[in-house]
C-alpha cells in the first residue's frame, strides 16, 4: 500500500512539473515573442523619425530635368552629363574641361570635391598624382602652393590643346559654373568634417545651388549628414558591385584588385558587400535621394523599373560608347555620365528610333538577329566617324 502512494505522489510530481514547464516554456516563449514585437515597433518608429523626405520632385527636376520616360512638354530635359567636365575631352575637372563643355552645349557636369592637408577646397578625384601626371605622390603629401603648379594636362592625348592646365580651387570652380548657369553633381571624395562644411558653406553663399546642383557619393553616412543638415539639398548615391572588396568593376572581366591582401579582411569587406547589395535600397529611402548612379554594367530595365517605382531616378556611369549611349538613351530612356561627347548626335538623332524599328521589322526571324545587330552597330560607328571628323575640322 506504501508503495502505491509513493507511485501517486511522483506521478503527481511529474505531472507538476510537466504543467509548470510547459506553462514557464509558453511563457517565455510569449514573452520573447512581445519582446520581439515591442523592438521591431521600436525600431520601425525610429527609422520612421530618421527617414529623410527627398526635396519637391519640381525643384530636383530643375538641376537635372525631367525624367527621359516622360512625355516631352517642352521642360529641361538633360540626356547627357559630363563625367569630370569630359575627361577625356579635355584634363578631367580643371576649368579648361568645365569650358570645353560649355562650348560644347553641355549644361550639366560632375566634379569631385576633395580637401588637401592644409585644408584648401579643390576639384580632384584620384587620391594620388600617378594616373594624371605619373608622379607617385599621395595627395595628402602635399600643400595647395604645391599642387597649384602641378600641370594636369602632360598625360592628356589632347595636351597641344590644353597646355599648362591647373588643378582648380572648388570656389574657383563653383563660381565659374554658376556664372555659365550649368548644372552639376558635387561627388564627395573627401567625407570628413572640413569636406561636409565645405558643402554647407557653398549652399549658403550660393542660394542658387539648392536648383542647381546635386551632392553625390559612395558614403550613405556622408549623404545622410548632408540632408540632415540641411534637408533642401538634393542628394544621389553612386553603387557598383564589389564596392567595398574590390577597387573597380567591370561586367566582362570581374571585380579587379582587392583593396586588401589580407585574407580575413578580404572576407569580412565580401560580407559587406552581400549586406550593402541587399541594404542600399533601403538606406536610399532613407537618406531621401533623388537620384541613383548606377554602373552602366549592372544597370538593366528591370533596375530602373524597380528604382523608378520608388520614385529615385536611374542613372548610368560611366557611359563612353556609342553603341552604350544608344542603348541608355533609346532602351533604358535614362540620363547617363560620359567622359567624351564623341558619340552623342548619334545616341540622340531622333531618326535612330526608325531606323532600329525597321531593321528590326525587315529581319524579324531569329536567324537575322546577328544581321540586325551589325546593321545597327555599323550605322552607329559610321554615324560617329562623320561626328569625329566634323568634330576635328572645329578643334
Amino acid at each position: 500500500m506504501d508503495h502505491i502512494y509513493l507511485d501517486m505522489f511522483k506521478f503527481c510530481i511529474v505531472i507538476w512539473l510537466s504543467l509548470y514547464g510547459s506553462w514557464f516554456i509558453l511563457g517565455q516563449i510569449v514573452f520573447s515573442i512581445y519582446q520581439t514585437l515591442l523592438l521591431i515597433i521600436a525600431i520601425f518608429i525610429g527609422l520612421l523619425f530618421l527617414k529623410l523626405q527627398p526635396p519637391d520632385k519640381k525643384y530636383v527636376e530643375e538641376i537635372i530635368g525631367r525624367d527621359p520616360c516622360e512625355d516631352d512638354d517642352g521642360s529641361l530635359f538633360i540626356r547627357t552629363i559630363a563625367h569630370r567636365g569630359a575627361g577625356l575631352d579635355a584634363p578631367e575637372n580643371t576649368l579648361a574641361a568645365f569650358k570645353n563643355c560649355k562650348n560644347k552645349g553641355c549644361i550639366c557636369i560632375e566634379l569631385d570635391l576633395s580637401i588637401t592637408t592644409d585644408g584648401v577646397p579643390i576639384v580632384f578625384h584620384d587620391n594620388d598624382l600617378l594616373r594624371l601626371t605619373g608622379k607617385n605622390t599621395k595627395l595628402k603629401d602635399l600643400r595647395w602652393n604645391e599642387l597649384s603648379k602641378i600641370d594636369l594636362s602632360q598625360k592628356h592625348p589632347l595636351k597641344e590643346r590644353f597646355p599648362n592646365t591647373k588643378i582648380a580651387k572648388f570656389d574657383d570652380a563653383m563660381e565659374y559654373i554658376m556664372d555659365s548657369d550649368i548644372r552639376v553633381i558635387i561627388d564627395l571624395k573627401d567625407t570628413n568634417e572640413t569636406a561636409l562644411n565645405v558643402i554647407q558653406d557653398t549652399f549658403k553663399k550660393r542660394p542658387k545651388l539648392y536648383q542647381r546642383a546635386l551632392v553625390s557619393g559612395f558614403n550613405p553616412f556622408a549623404l545622410y549628414k548632408v540632408r540632415r543638415t540641411n534637408p533642401k539639398i538634393a542628394c544621389s548615391m553612386a553603387y557598383r558591385p564589389y564596392f567595398f572588396s574590390h577597387g573597380s568593376y567591370s561586367a566582362l572581366t570581374g571585380p579587379a584588385e582587392r583593396r586588401s591582401k589580407n585574407f580575413v579582411a578580404h572576407r569580412c569587406m565580401l560580407i559587406l558587400d552581400s549586406l550593402w547589395e541587399y541594404l542600399h535600397p533601403w538606406v536610399a529611402e532613407m537618406i531621401g535621394l533623388s537620384v541613383i548612379l548606377l554602373h552602366k554594367d549592372v544597370i538593366s530595365m528591370e533596375r530602373v523599373r524597380f528604382w523608378r517605382s520608388r520614385n529615385i531616378r536611374v542613372m548610368a556611369w560611366t557611359v563612353n560608347q556609342p553603341a552604350e549611349k544608344l542603348y541608355c538613351a533609346k532602351c533604358l530612356k535614362i540620363t547617363y555620365l560620359t567622359d567624351t561627347f564623341i558619340g552623342e548626335t548619334t545616341a540622340h538623332n531622333s531618326n535612330n528610333d526608325q531606323l532600329i524599328a525597321n531593321l528590326v521589322h525587315n529581319n524579324s526571324s531569329s536567324s537575322n538577329k546577328s544581321l540586325i545587330n551589325e546593321s545597327i552597330s555599323n550605322h552607329i560607328i559610321n554615324s560617329t566617324v562623320n561626328e569625329s571628323n566634323e568634330d576635328s575640322k572645329t578643334k
